[in-house]
């Protein structure tokens, strides 16, 4: 079994997580091995700053196998979560994330849109429109 989620049933659990037909995960593997996977919802979070977040959907986590990150994975997991989203007809997706994660986001034209604190660590919430 590999450790951090990034086995099958790693994988499965966080599938399970979000079964809803306004929720969808994918997971990019090899065989049996996970490589990646995201999570990604219809409608986005409600964030305690003002953002409008109504025409977005939201991610919800974007995980590559420490084995497998800078080699393109992340990016087509996110590219893929851009389809998902305008299949369902929204015009932006959000997320919230750590310091250390946005370089990777804005590598990926999403921009910082305000910050708050959740459990004493600072979130940055950050938009991309994809119309």
């Amino acid at each position: 079994m590999q450790k951090n989620g990034y086995d099958r049933e790693g994988a499965v659990r966080r599938a399970n997580s979000v079964r809803s037909s306004d929720k969808r995960m994918l997971i990019l593997g090899r065989g049996s091995q996970v490589l990646g996977y995201t999570g990604i919802k219809k409608q986005a979070d409600k964030y305690p700053i003002n953002v409008d977040s109504s025409h977005c959907a939201h991610i919800l986590w974007v995980g590559v196998h420490p084995d497998f990150r800078h080699k393109g994975f992340g990016l087509r997991l996110v590219l893929a979560c851009d389809n998902i989203a305008l299949d369902w007809e929204r015009q932006g997706i959000c997320l919230n994330c750590r310091e250390k994660i946005i370089p990777f986001y804005a590598s990926n034209r999403y921009t910082i849109v305000g910050s708050y604190i959740d459990e004493e660590k600072i979130r940055f919430v950050m938009v991309k429109d994809i119309k």
